[in-house]
């Protein structure tokens, strides 16, 4: 099937003109029609529309994306098969990508490259809440207007890693070379560091104009300012508990040290450990496929396979794909004594962090040898717990306060809210806590650590909370119902019916989750519609804990003294339940493993999925 035409019309667009061709397809400039409005259009290359299982997982995530609602997020306002051709329409940003501006313009000041990239920031941070994780995060997915960040293909890259290239293949993963965590390579299930990393490279690439470990190539000497290259190196440690905990975290950062003096860097230099990749060589070269060098730059539109390990590799313009077999099996550690009960919960690259309100402690647990690592009073009655602008915040409902505690768990701030703040989490710069009596939600400015907006709705109590899907997200047990505060005009959406006293909930795959406990079952919330998706589904008697990773949805049951997987896309649950420690309340899923709060005991269960 030939390519579509300057002048022709596909689906409903007229083309207008070319504006880039990539691995996955061509993008035009064309106009929508019926509207007669400018748009981007990406049609999807037919070495991949014409395979059926991309093509579902492409319009899937398409759909996923689309809900995606973010200010530097490109939005996306179709994606259909039209006549055997997968084409997605978004928003026509004018102006080009990071790549091209840098090309144009010379390496970025700090400044300004901190000040665009924070947007992208916002934007991963946002999509991270909503379970979603870009995988290729690269300057040509940033485009630029003026001084606005727009970040694009989100849902392309999962549709991606969702296929194989070619039948029998398991689980798969996608990346661009110079920007793939180590994780990502080895095949291995990604999070939000993923993302962290690849932002870390985009960073280097525009202060330096260099593309990461090529700088050989370029026949230069970068440099960075000096803070900015600890800030980097953090930001792609191998380790992916090492990185930075959210995108923000990284920029904010960098941010602190943008003023420092610039030096010559070897930062993101040589990497002896990762093979060398090479496209366009001789027969005998691509035979050989693999050496025990470093990374190299893809070159040209060449199609590469070899094996290791009886692994097949495609490389497609700078695209990886790794078709590996994983285990659904899960493994459940012993229960680890904490305090006395209930327990609430937080989860950090380094950190889990755990409250109990009749001992008035903040205790810190080592996520890998689950030892106590310490344990603070912070008042009696202290409540619930996040992580957010650097810090570790809690609340306490007995005295009116919230706290905010450096990571070595000394308190840097005090605040005297008043009534009985209980619920907490963070999301967009800010901090959010829902009084337990009745005054609604309360948002606290995290980098100043001070109140911006009180009695926000809803105010019928008990409240649960969570960000995702461009907002906050606050359940209401006692109405049944769930609303959206817009993270940054903190507008209070309607009230959204969602199921029999909602005692949780979390935000997957563009869709509100909610348990709720007088019908033993999870509802799926559509934030597009603001209506209940498909039926209720059944869990474990009592449900309250709930959160969301990149795969599943993890559903604590008191009664049961277990959690239950459901499939992030169907809903369905995945194997039977899970037994765990006696009756399980919070749930939160880390970088490497789900920790349960056992409020029957006051111990903590940690779950490798």
């Amino acid at each position: 099937m030939a390519e579509p035409s300057i002048g022709s019309t596909l689906g409903g667009y007229r083309i207008e003109s070319l504006i880039a061709r990539g691995g996955m397809g061509v993008v035009y400039r064309a106009t929508q029609l019926a509207l007669e409005r400018p748009v981007a259009l990406k049609v999807i290359a037919h070495q991949l529309a014409d395979d059926e299982k991309f093509r579902r997982r492409f319009l899937s995530e398409s759909r996923l994306a689309a809900r995606l609602e973010h200010p530097a997020v490109v939005p996306v306002y179709d994606a259909r098969e039209d006549d055997g051709e997968l084409i997605v329409a978004m928003r026509l940003i004018e102006g080009g990508d990071l790549r091209r501006l840098v090309d144009r313009q010379g390496p970025l000041e700090p400044e300004r490259a901190v000040h665009l990239l924070s947007q992208i920031a916002e934007a991963l941070d946002a999509a991270h809440a909503a379970g979603i994780v870009h995988r290729d995060v690269k300057p040509h997915n940033i485009l630029i207007e003026g001084e606005r960040a727009y970040l694009s293909d989100f849902g392309l890259a999962k549709a991606y890693a969702e296929t194989g290239p070619g039948p029998g293949s398991g689980a798969s993963i996608v990346g661009t070379v110079e920007y793939m965590a180590p994780e990502q390579w080895r095949g291995e299930r990604i999070g939000p560091a993923a993302d962290v990393y690849a932002l870390g490279c985009v960073l280097y690439e525009a202060l330096t104009g260099v593309v990461p470990y090529a700088r050989k190539e370029a026949g230069t000497e970068p440099e960075l300012p000096r803070g900015i290259e600890a800030v980097i190196e953090r930001a792609v440690s191998k380790d992916p508990a090492d990185r930075y905990a959210s995108a923000g975290e990284l920029i904010a950062a960098a941010r602190r040290s943008q003023a420092d003096t610039p030096a010559p860097t070897l930062v993101l230099d040589e990497r002896p450990e990762q093979p060398t990749l090479r496209l366009g060589g001789s027969p005998e070269e691509d035979e050989k496929g693999v050496g025990l060098s470093r990374w190299r730059r893809p070159i040209g539109g060449a199609l590469l396979f070899w094996f290791l390990g009886g692994v097949g590799v495609l490389i497609a313009v700078g695209a990886l794909i790794v078709s590996l077999f994983n285990d659904d099996g899960v493994s459940v550690s012993d229960p680890v004594a904490v305090a006395r009960p209930p327990l609430r919960l937080a989860v950090g690259p380094r950190t889990v962090w755990a409250t109990s309100a009749v001992d008035g402690t903040l205790t810190a647990i080592d996520p890998h040898t689950r030892r106590l690592v310490s344990k603070r009073q912070v008042g009696k009655g202290v409540s619930g717990v996040t992580i957010g602008a650097g810090s570790v915040w809690v609340s306490n409902p007995r005295t009116g306060t919230v706290l905010r505690l450096d990571t070595a768990g000394k308190v840097t701030a005090r605040l005297r809210l008043g009534g009985s703040p209980g619920a907490i989490v963070s999301g967009g710069g800010r901090i959010w806590v829902a009084d337990e009596g009745g005054a609604g939600v309360t948002a606290i400015d995290g980098p100043k650590a001070r109140v911006i907006r009180r009695g926000l709705a809803p105010h019928a109590a008990p409240l649960r909370l969570a960000v995702g899907a461009g907002g906050l997200w606050v359940s209401s047990a006692s109405t049944g119902t769930v609303r959206r505060i817009d993270l940054g005009t903190m507008a209070v959406g309607p009230p959204i019916l969602a199921g029999r006293g909602p005692a949780g909930v979390t935000v997957g795959h563009g869709l509100v989750w909610v348990a709720n406990s007088r019908s033993a079952s999870v509802t799926r919330v559509d934030p597009s519609t603001h209506s209940i998706l498909g039926d209720p589904i059944p869990v474990g008697e009592q449900p309250g804990g709930i959160d969301a990773g990149t795969e599943a949805v993890w559903v604590a049951s008191a009664a049961g003294n277990s959690v239950t997987r459901l499939d992030l896309e169907s809903g369905d649950p995945i194997g039977s339940p899970i037994d765990v420690g006696s009756k399980p309340g919070a749930v939160v899923v880390g970088p490497e493993a789900v920790w349960v709060a056992n409020n029957g005991n006051g111990t903590l269960t940690r779950i490798e999925p």
